[in-house]
This record gives C-alpha cells, structure tokens and sequence, in this order.
C-alpha cells in the first residue's frame, strides 16, 4: 500500500523522467481533496464513488509539452486506496467520469496495450457551450492493485488528440506505481 503523500508523489513524473523540452507545470504537484461526493456515473445509471472508502491520497501533476506539439496540456491523477476493493471501485468510478457523454460532448472508447490490473481509454471531443470552440481530450484510467492513475492529454485547439502521448504517459505511470507498490524508487520515464 502506498499512503504517504512523499512516497505517493514519486508516482508521477518528475522533470527528470519527461522526453526533452517538457517541463512539470508550475504549482505542480499538489494533494487535492478526494470529496465522498466525486461520483461516476455509468450508463445504467448506477452511482460509482471514487472517494467512499476510507482515506484516499489524491495527487496531481500537470505538465506542459512545450511548443511544436498536438496538445496543450497533460495531467495524472494518482489515488491510493487503502485496500485494493477501495481501489476496484475507485476505478469503476473514475472509469465512468471519463465515459461520461452528452449532447456537447462525445466520447468514444479506445483501445490501448494492456497495463495494470484494470484499464480502460476514451477520447472525447466537445464545443464549449456558449463559445463556440472545440476542446478534445484523451483519457485513461488504470488500476494497479490499491492505486488508480488517470491520465488526461488535453488539446484546447479542437484537433483530436494523439494516442501516442495518453499511451506513453499511462504506460509510465503505471511503472511507476508499480515500482512504488513493490517498495522500489520509481524510475519508469516517458519515451514518446
């Protein structure tokens, strides 16, 4: 189990394991507040919580690709669970939030190379209501025992968003809760 924010913040990528010309986003990372609220929804209308169970450690990274690149933005979400049934239903919930489609946006599920204990991938596109403008967005969701990563690659310019970028990212930190569970430094780095 991994539930010390030190050793839960080793998960997500440093300035050291990012392909050159990226940088760790300033502010970055930061413990949000996992709220016994943050639901997902699935398509048969049944409530999964991501934060019901116990304390959840709830980290976040943002990172800037620099110029020359399809997509403004990535950010990983790492939770920790304090059991792997916590987790379970974590990733159903999270799994669900990422699927979660309606009139303004479309979400379509994606296939990437297995990872983790669960996985799942969707790439969604949307218009910003009021505005006009196009946002596209890929997501990924694993769980690897007690700990779920998200991974969101986001492009504010409404091209549709590379799967290179949301593969490499979820295989790396994936790696790296990997080597954090099994109680070894994480050194997993991102190759794009």
């Amino acid at each position: 189990m991994v539930t010390d924010a030190a050793k839960g913040q080793q998960i997500l990528p440093d300035a050291a394991s990012l392909p050159q010309g990226w940088a760790v986003a300033s502010g970055s990372p930061t413990t949000e507040q996992c709220l016994n609220r943050r639901v997902g929804i699935s398509k048969d209308g049944q409530s999964h919580y991501i934060c019901k169970t116990g304390p959840v450690l709830d980290l976040r990274s943002e990172y800037d690709p620099g110029p020359g690149v399809g997509y403004n933005k990535v950010q990983v979400d790492v939770l920790a669970y304090p059991s792997v049934a916590a987790a379970a239903e974590g990733f159903v919930g999270v799994e669900a939030e990422n699927a979660d489609s309606n009139e303004a946006k479309q979400v379509t599920q994606v296939t990437l190379p297995s990872y983790g204990d669960q996985l799942s991938a969707v790439t969604m596109n949307a218009t910003v209501p009021g505005i006009g403008s196009r946002t596209s967005q890929g997501l990924s969701v694993v769980r690897c025992k007690s700990i779920v990563v998200r991974v969101v690659i986001s492009d504010d310019d409404g091209s549709t968003v590379g799967l290179d970028a949301l593969n490499a990212f979820t295989r790396t930190v994936t790696a790296r809760a990997q080597q954090a569970l099994d109680n070894k430094t994480p050194t997993a780095a991102v190759e794009l």
